[in-house]
């Protein structure tokens, strides 16, 4: 999904989410579990079901300097708010002429950890 190769050293995040409401429209650190190891991934929040409280979330591929597009192809899940480690703050909106950079996303942040 997204990787996370550049890295810029602005402030150091505590992987535990606290809020108790995730909101729609905000980027948080998703953990997925596999049989190796956990792997994190960025996505926006879009939805939650109202019956399981599952997280309908958007997910970004990564590139380098922290920055994130949208894939061609949409990639939602739906997610366990359990799964869900931190919220980002907001990003820098990166401007591009190609279709696929109009949806970049720069978070001025060092994660600590590789995010796909």
């Amino acid at each position: 999904m997204l990787l996370l190769s550049g890295r810029k050293q602005f402030s150091i995040i505590v992987f535990c989410h606290q809020e108790k409401e995730l909101k729609v429209g905000c980027f948080y650190v998703v953990k997925f579990n596999t049989k190796k190891a956990p792997v994190f991934y960025v996505g926006k929040v879009i939805g939650e079901d109202e019956i399981s409280e599952d997280i309908l979330m958007e997910f970004y591929r990564g590139g380098q300097d922290n920055r994130f597009r949208l894939p061609e192809r949409p990639d939602q899940n739906y997610v366990s708010k359990d799964d869900i480690h931190v919220k980002l703050p907001e990003p820098t909106r990166l401007s591009g002429s190609r279709s696929r950079n109009e949806s970049g996303l720069r978070f001025e942040i060092e994660l600590g950890m590789d995010v796909k």
